[in-house]
C-alpha cells in the first residue's frame, strides 16, 4: 500500500549556503530591530547564487551538509501509585549549527578559530597577510543563516539571531587526500525580545518563500 504525499515540494535535496553577520547589541537584549524579516536582508536578489548583502559574509564552500540539529531535553515526573510517568516536562532546548568549511581562507580560521584581526604587511612582494594565533578570552557573538532551495527553485532560510562557537576541537589537515576542512559547531543563544506567538523567547527562526 502507498503512503500519502502531502507536498512533494518539501522533499529536499540539496546544497546550502551558510552565512554570518555582526550582531548589534549585548547580552539578551539584541534589538529585534536588526532581525531580518525576509530573505532579501541576506541575499537581495534572493537568488541562491547571489551576492549576499553588504553586512553578511558567505563562508563560501561547505562540504556535506550545513546541519540544523535541534535538542529538547525532557524529564517525567513518577508518582508512588502509578506504573507510568504522569507527565513530561521540558527542561530546556538547544539549537546547534554544524558545518564543515571546505575552503580554507584566513576569513574562514578567523570566525572558527575565535582569533583577531588580519593584517597586510605591504612591504615584502608579493604582499603578506597575517593572522596571529592567541588565546582568545571571550566567544565573539554573530548572527548566521543558511539558505537552501527547494525542488520549485523557492528558498527557505534558517536564521539565528545570535550565535558563539561550541567549545570544541576545530582541527584542519594537511595532506594528499581528503582535503583539509574546517569544522565548525554553533550554538544559538536565546534572545527575550524577540518572542513566538505564545511568548516563548526565541533564538532564531525559518522563513520560506510561497510558490506562486
Amino acid at each position: 500500500m502507498k503512503g500519502v504525499i502531502n507536498n512533494t515540494n518539501d522533499i529536499i535535496r540539496g546544497p546550502a549556503r551558510l552565512l554570518y553577520r555582526s550582531t548589534v547589541g549585548s547580552g539578551t537584549g539584541l534589538a529585534s530591530a536588526i532581525a531580518p524579516l525576509t530573505i532579501a536582508a541576506i541575499i537581495p536578489t534572493v537568488a541562491m547564487d547571489g551576492a549576499c548583502a553588504s553586512d553578511w559574509t558567505d563562508f563560501g564552500a561547505v562540504d556535506g551538509a550545513v546541519t540544523h540539529q535541534r535538542e529538547i531535553t525532557s524529564d517525567e515526573d513518577v508518582v508512588e501509585n502509578s506504573t507510568s510517568p504522569i507527565r513530561s516536562v521540558i527542561l530546556g532546548s538547544r539549537d546547534i549549527v554544524i558545518a564543515n568549511l571546505a575552503e580554507i581562507s584566513l576569513e574562514n580560521l578567523q570566525v572558527a578559530w575565535e582569533l583577531g584581526g588580519i593584517s597586510t604587511n605591504s612591504s615584502p612582494t608579493p604582499n603578506e597577510r597575517t593572522l596571529p594565533l592567541a588565546a582568545p578570552e571571550s566567544f565573539t557573538e554573530r548572527m548566521i543563516a543558511f539558505v537552501y532551495a527547494k525542488p520549485d527553485g523557492t528558498i527557505r532560510a534558517h536564521i539565528f539571531w545570535k550565535v558563539t562557537l561550541a567549545g570544541v576541537a576545530s582541527g584542519v589537515a594537511f595532506a594528499k587526500t581528503p582535503k583539509g576542512l574546517i569544522p565548525v559547531q554553533f550554538n544559538a543563544q536565546v534572545v527575550t525580545t524577540i518572542t513566538d506567538s505564545n511568548g516563548n523567547p526565541t533564538v532564531g527562526k525559518v522563513i520560506e518563500q510561497v510558490s506562486a
